[in-house]
C-alpha cells in the first residue's frame, strides 16, 4: 500500500505557538502524538494528523496572530511538493485551481471555486461538507493570500471575505486588507486583475514533475513503480480523448509498442489489466464525487456506449453503478 504523504515540520511551529501561549503538548496529545513531538529532530505529520493538529490548536481559541504567523512561515510554502509546484504557476488563477485539486486528493479542506468574468471566489468547507472551523479558515485564507503576494510581488487584497460565525476579527482583517462580511459562509473573492498578475517564479517543469502523481493519487491508484505510474497517467490523459490504444499509449510514453509490451510482461501485468484498473478507479471517483450520468462517465472512459461500461463496472465491483453510488452516498474521496 502506498505510504501517506508527510508534512515535515521544524522548530518554527513550536516557536510561533509558544509565543502566543498555545499549549502544543495538549494539542499533540489530542491527536495521539507525544507532547514533545515538535522537539524531535525531524518531526513529520501525515495530512490527516496535520489538519487535526491545526483543529486542536483552534479549540484553544488562540489569537488570530497565530494563524497569520503560521501561514507566513517559510515552512508553509514547502510543506509538500504539490504546494511548492503550485507556487510555480503562471498566475493566481492557475495556482488556486492546482491547490484546489491537491486538496481534493489529500486534504480535509475543500476548495469550491466559482469564476466569473470579473472575479474568482473560493468557498471553504471540510471534506464532509460541514463548516470549516474558524482557526482553520483563518489559516487557509492567510496562507493563500500570502502565497499570492509573495509570488506576484503585489499587495493583493481580496474583493470580499467572510468567515462563518464571525463578524469581525481585526488582526485577520488587517492582514487581508478587507473587513469580514459576516455572510454566513466561509469564502474569499479575488478580482480578475489580481488572479491574472504573473507569478515571478513560474516554472512549468516543477508542476510537470508532480502532476502525474497528483492525478494518480486523486483517483486512488496504487503506486506500482515509476513505469506503471507513467502508464497510468498516460491512460488518464488519453481516455477522455477516446483514442486510448496500445499504440497511442506507446507514443505518449515515447517508446515502441514492443518495448511497452515487454516492460508490462516484465512486471507480470498487461495493457488490458492496467487499462481496466485505471477505468475502475476513475469511475469510482466520478460516481462518488460527481452527479455525472453513467453515459457521461462512460464517454469520459472511452466506452463507445454506456451499456458496455455498466457491464464492466458490475464485473469489477459486483455492483451496478446505481448501487455503488447509493452505497457510497456522502463518502467523498480524499
Amino acid at each position: 500500500m502506498e505510504s501517506e504523504i508527510l508534512y515535515r515540520l521544524d522548530g518554527k511551529y513550536h516557536t510561533i505557538l509558544d509565543r502566543y501561549g498555545v499549549n502544543t503538548g495538549r494539542a499533540l496529545k489530542e491527536i495521539g502524538l507525544p507532547e514533545d513531538f515538535l522537539e524531535s529532530e525531524e518531526p513529520a505529520m501525515t495530512v490527516t494528523q496535520y489538519y487535526r493538529f491545526i483543529d486542536a490548536i483552534g479549540k484553544q481559541r488562540p489569537p488570530a496572530e497565530v494563524a497569520i504567523d503560521a501561514a507566513k512561515s517559510e515552512l508553509a510554502i514547502k510543506q509538500s511538493p504539490e504546494i511548492y509546484a503550485a507556487y510555480q504557476s503562471q498566475n493566481a488563477r492557475q495556482c488556486i485551481r492546482r491547490i484546489g485539486m491537491y486538496k481534493q486528493i489529500l486534504g480535509l479542506v475543500r476548495y469550491h471555486i466559482e469564476e466569473t468574468k470579473d472575479h474568482m471566489c473560493i468557498e471553504l468547507s471540510l471534506a464532509d461538507g460541514t463548516d470549516i472551523p474558524v482557526f482553520l479558515a483563518e489559516f487557509e485564507f492567510c496562507f493563500l493570500l500570502n502565497l499570492i503576494r509573495r509570488a506576484t510581488g503585489k499587495s493583493v487584497r481580496p474583493e470580499r471575505v467572510s468567515i462563518f460565525g464571525e463578524r469581525s476579527i481585526p488582526a485577520i482583517e488587517n492582514f487581508l486588507g478587507r473587513r469580514l462580511e459576516g455572510d454566513g459562509k466561509t469564502f474569499i473573492c479575488l478580482s480578475k486583475s489580481n488572479i491574472e498578475f504573473p507569478f515571478r517564479f513560474n516554472d512549468e517543469r516543477e508542476w510537470m514533475k508532480y502532476e502525474p502523481e497528483i492525478f494518480c493519487r486523486m483517483y486512488g491508484l496504487e503506486n506500482k513503480g515509476e513505469f506503471i505510474r507513467s502508464l497510468q497517467y498516460a491512460l488518464i490523459h488519453l481516455l477522455p480523448t477516446g483514442t486510448v490504444t496500445l499504440d497511442g499509449v506507446a507514443r505518449e510514453l515515447n517508446i515502441s509498442r514492443r518495448t511497452l509490451q515487454r516492460r508490462l510482461n516484465d512486471r507480470n501485468t498487461s495493457y488490458r489489466e492496467e487499462l481496466d484498473d485505471v477505468r475502475l478507479h476513475m469511475s469510482e471517483y466520478f460516481l462518488k464525487n460527481s452527479e455525472s450520468s453513467v453515459e457521461t462517465i462512460a464517454y469520459a472512459l472511452a466506452y463507445m456506449e454506456h451499456n458496455s461500461f455498466s457491464r464492466a463496472f458490475r464485473k469489477w465491483t459486483g455492483m451496478t453503478t446505481t448501487e455503488y453510488r447509493r452505497h457510497n452516498a456522502g463518502h467523498l474521496t480524499g
